[in-house]
């Protein structure tokens, strides 16, 4: 970090010996042209950001502050000029409305389309399998019963969640701040305001008694399960036979392997592909984390980033990132039970560059690729009807395409 400093010094230092060279080259009547567009453009700036602000507090249904500030000082007197503010406010309220409720309906479609529904969990419960239990692992009544519960159970424990209560809240606090950064806008006293209201409905959801719960049920002694002592069971149990615990792919149910299959079938993989390798006791982190920052600051000497995007972009605490790894999850519904590789890299030192750069291709490749791209059942019966008028016959036919191991047969440089 101090040899980056030194260098945006130097950088910032030339800067500053290329201004003073200008004001003994300028002229006078150059003199005051700088000086005037200097102004304007302040100005402008300063316009700008504030109507971005106000846009942004309108979307998020807040009453601008100079528009409060005005009304405290009695400066709006004409009824007119503010009824035709409010009309504007209002159109542009409905229409991030309507926007909102159509990108909810997108994502409600994608939702629905990527999660069974009530009918394939009955039907899954009545014709297939709770627990797919490779392993043969011996497990008692109430541990199959814990197990049939799927991996969306959480079961109530107070005291857990009081621990963990503290640091969630503080967290989606400042995901939601951050949120607000990013549109301009500040979040002020109502994001407070929600955060204690939340803490309060969670501290009252936890303390109500399971028994006043279920007054109006009809009474069955049945002993409370201790689902605390029953988890500890398990991994002592998994851990002594050897037995790996995963969700099965597009299901949600769990499935029990040995770890000996899984290791056979990561090798297997591994050297198929020639993607991937074990480290061992090798740790390249650190020599990647300054490799990143270096070619950030590169960028930044040439002047392709901007200050503000190399302090977001750079790696300031080595231990917010981590290296991405490699895990499987088992695909049950297919012959021999194959693994499907996922590399979890949300923390790795490049994953910022990543977002980033997704940011500023996305609204083009969402344009390019607009007419052949479908994300929902709903647009692919408009494009099925679409179809129907010229190109579709009888002797039809569709059909879905699976490519075996894509994203490890793109080429590395290529697809950069």
């Amino acid at each position: 970090m101090t040899d980056n400093r030194i260098q945006l010094c130097k950088a910032q230092s030339e800067e500053f010996k290329a201004l003073e060279d200008f004001k003994q080259i300028a002229s006078p009547a150059q003199w005051n042209i700088h000086y005037v567009l200097k102004s304007k453009v302040k100005l402008c700036s300063i316009k700008k950001k504030n109507y971005c602000t106000a846009t942004k507090q309108v979307e998020y249904d807040l009453l601008p502050k100079f528009i409060e500030k005005l009304i405290q000082h009695g400066r709006l007197m004409n009824l007119s000029l503010i009824g035709k503010m409010h009309k504007e406010l209002t159109i542009i309220r409905k229409a991030s409305r309507g926007q909102l409720q159509r990108s909810k309906g997108k994502y409600n479609n994608r939702r629905r389309n990527n999660s069974p529904d009530s009918c394939s969990t009955i039907t899954r419960g009545l014709l297939g399998p709770a627990i797919i239990n490779d392993a043969q692992t011996p497990l008692t009544e109430e541990e199959h019963q814990l197990l049939n519960l799927g991996p969306r159970f959480i079961y109530n424990d107070p005291q857990t969640a009081a621990r963990r209560r503290t640091t969630e809240l503080a967290t989606l606090k400042r995901k939601i701040k951050n949120r607000f950064f990013d549109k301009k806008v500040s979040p002020c006293r109502p994001v407070e305001q929600f955060i204690v209201e939340l803490d309060e409905m969670l501290q009252n959801l936890h303390n109500i008694p399971t028994t006043t719960i279920n007054n109006n049920r009809p009474s069955i002694n049945k002993k409370k399960k201790n689902y605390g002592r029953l988890i500890k069971r398990l991994k002592f149990k998994f851990k002594s036979t050897n037995t790996i615990l995963r969700k099965t792919d597009k299901s949600t149910v769990f499935h029990l392997g040995k770890v000996d299959d899984y290791t056979k079938k990561s090798d297997e993989y591994m050297e198929k592909t020639k993607a991937y390798k074990c480290l061992g006791t090798i740790d390249p982190l650190p020599d990647l984390i300054r490799r990143t920052n270096k070619y950030l600051l590169d960028l930044r000497l040439a002047k392709w980033i901007s200050q503000k995007q190399y302090e977001q972009l750079c790696i300031q605490n080595s231990n917010d990132v981590e290296l991405a790894h490699l895990y499987y999850l088992p695909k049950a519904h297919k012959p021999g039970t194959p693994l499907r590789p996922i590399v979890a890299g949300l923390k790795h030192p490049t994953i910022k560059i990543s977002k980033l750069l997704d940011e500023l291709l996305r609204p083009l490749f969402d344009q390019m690729a607009s007419k052949t791209t479908i994300t929902s059942g709903f647009e692919l019966l408009k494009h099925v009807q679409e179809w129907s008028k010229s190109n579709l016959r009888q002797n039809t036919l569709f059909c879905t395409i699976d490519v075996t191991d894509l994203y490890t047969m793109v080429p590395q440089v290529e697809g950069v």
